[in-house]
């Protein structure tokens, strides 16, 4: 059976702001919690981040009380350490790192709905399916 690599707690978002970059990372653990409030929006409460040997894995507090390295694998948001993309659990491939987007601060990137809505009209209108990507 095959193992899944293990996750390593960073700390919350401050803690894992301060942490440093892992090996065969081009992404510092700072640039993954700029990247995680990008994607959904700065929180008045921290989030936390953990890593394996090639992502990080980003939970909002409200949404994971308890946060653990489980629940950060199957639903946290996933970041690219080397490249800063974020992978869109629904379309099943990875988007873009949202510090691309034209205008980015964080809580004013355009939400992952009107981007996977975007990426699905791009795809249709090519006259191929969203899996063909």
């Amino acid at each position: 059976m095959l193992q899944k690599p293990r996750l390593y707690y960073l700390g919350d978002y401050r803690q894992a702001s301060e942490a440093s970059l892992p090996a065969g990372f081009s992404i510092s653990p700072s640039e993954a919690v700029d990247i995680a409030q990008l994607e959904h929006g700065r929180r008045k409460v921290a989030g936390y981040i953990y890593r394996d040997d090639k992502n990080y894995y980003a939970c909002e507090f409200e949404r994971f009380f308890e946060s653990t390295r489980a629940r950060a694998r199957e639903e946290g948001t996933v970041i690219s350490g080397t490249t800063g993309e974020v992978y869109n659990r629904e379309l099943g491939f990875w988007d873009t790192d949202p510090r691309t987007e034209e205008n980015a601060e964080p809580g004013s990137c355009v939400p992952i709905e009107r981007k996977r809505d975007a990426v699905i009209q791009a795809t249709r209108s090519e006259g191929r399916t969203t899996s063909e990507r």
